[in-house]
């Protein structure tokens, strides 16, 4: 016959040892994506805005710093596609704005980005 020993613990109460509670608080993370997932009505003003805002204004934004300044770095030239494409490919598949939007601002901070690693490398590097 086999004996199991257990510790008697009915007198320890969860609300004894944690006295202090907090409410979750929202990040900036999960508010951008409560947002986005409101504009879903706007989803067509978004999808033109990222095509036309990318071929029209971002990419010659890209480009016109290289072309000023004599650098040509080829890893920057792919960074501005590689980041650029998929932003097109997201909205040509039709997903929804939770997923698209936060995509296309990410690519827009990292065209930020390169823009000014461009004009740092025309400055200093030369």
């Amino acid at each position: 016959m086999q004996q199991v020993i257990t510790p008697k613990v009915s007198d320890l109460i969860a609300s004894h040892i944690y006295r202090e509670s907090r409410k979750a608080e929202a990040n900036l993370f999960t508010r951008l994506l409560a947002w986005c997932k409101l504009q879903q009505e706007t989803r067509l003003l978004w999808m033109g805005l990222a095509f036309f805002g990318l071929t029209i204004l971002a990419i010659p934004c890209l480009a016109l710093p290289y072309l000023l300044s004599g650098v040509n770095n080829m890893n920057l030239w792919m960074a501005i596609f590689i980041v650029n494409v998929p932003v097109i490919t997201i909205f040509m598949a039709n997903q929804p704005t939770k997923i698209a939007l936060p995509v296309m601002f990410f690519s827009w901070a990292i065209n930020f980005v390169i823009i000014i690693s461009v004009l740092f490398m025309a400055v200093f590097v030369k």
